[in-house]
């Protein structure tokens, strides 16, 4: 018959059931703590946002087009060639004039949902102005966290196109305040959707 090794009885005789169940419920309550700390988890405390550059895709990868650009937003599976801008819109227009200010449905949906349902988390996001200018979009929520669509250049017809994710970008449930800057020849021209971005779950 093996003998007892000294020292080898379980926490429960150790300590009684009583006891050890306290410890386990500590100990568990301490790993809980330090994953709610360092936002691993988020039981408690609701996820927070940052500031960041939103990933997306652009005109290259997704061609636009758009019968009246002030209304619509274009469909990821459209297609069109760029104009050639007309004499005097050209991108480079040595006359210093500023560029006109945004315009257009600036989000395809205002209520995307994080989890895809009922409405879809992609987004495809379109910045009207004068050809040839840059162009950026930026959310901003109450605890001024700033997320950005990088600038891009627009083509021959004023226009271009951001596709993305609010899931995949970070974005937490609430609303976005969206806030649209075109500039050409140094000069800014800044729009304001009236309707804010509005997140769901």
């Amino acid at each position: 018959m093996a003998k007892k090794v000294p020292g080898s009885r379980s926490l429960f005789g150790r300590f009684g059931l009583k006891t050890s169940l306290a410890i386990i419920g500590v100990l568990a309550l301490i790993v809980f703590v330090i994953l709610e700390l360092t936002g691993v988890t988020h039981f408690v405390r609701e996820e927070k946002a940052s500031s960041g550059t939103i990933p997306s895709s652009g005109n290259s990868e997704s061609p636009q087009t758009s019968e009246d650009k002030s209304s619509t937003v274009p469909s990821a599976d459209s297609s069109s060639p760029s104009e050639t801008p007309k004499q005097g819109s050209s991108a480079t227009s040595s006359n210093g004039a500023a560029p006109i200010t945004p315009y257009g449905n600036f989000v395809s949906n205002h209520s995307p949902n994080l989890d895809g349902v009922p409405a879809p988390s992609s987004i495809q996001s379109v910045c009207n102005t004068s050809p040839g200018a840059s162009c950026y979009i930026e959310f901003t929520n109450s605890d001024g966290v700033v997320k950005k669509l990088t600038s891009q250049k627009t083509d021959g017809n004023g226009a271009t196109y951001w596709y993305w994710d609010v899931a995949q970008a970070g974005f937490t449930v609430g609303f976005w305040k969206i806030t649209v800057v075109a500039t050409l020849n140094g000069q800014p021209a800044t729009a304001t959707d009236a309707i804010n971005l509005e997140v769901g779950s």
